[in-house]
């Protein structure tokens, strides 16, 4: 847990007012890190506990949240469904991929964003 969770909650809701009041269709992505200093007996529910937190707090919003840890691969599955979640056309983007898999003969083809790396 922060060191400083009252005043990271705080700046949290008012980050949630401003998509409010902003934003036609908000979606917030929340990852809750560190998890690998978590015992692993107990992740699941003190990752329970945070995201009850952020929804407490988002209210009806689109809400996801992401157990993560930059010592596995955690922190990229959840980038990579956060992408994948904001492409508009996803459905036509696959299918793209699947065709270009299938002219060059590939298992498998992987698309990243360029700006991330």
């Amino acid at each position: 847990e922060s060191q400083q969770m009252a005043k990271d909650l705080q700046y949290f809701t008012l980050c949630v007012e401003a998509l409010r009041s902003n934003s036609e269709n908000p979606k917030i992505f929340c990852l809750v890190h560190k998890m690998d200093v978590v015992p692993e007996d107990k992740r699941e529910e003190v990752f329970s506990k945070q995201r009850d937190v952020v929804s407490e707090i988002v209210g009806d919003l689109e809400t996801m949240c992401y157990p993560t840890s930059i010592w596995d691969e955690t922190l990229y599955g959840a980038w990579s469904q956060i992408v994948y979640s904001l492409i508009p056309n996803v459905a036509e983007l696959e299918s793209q991929l699947l065709a270009f898999c299938q002219a060059c003969g590939a298992d498998e083809a992987v698309l990243f964003e360029r700006a991330t790396f």
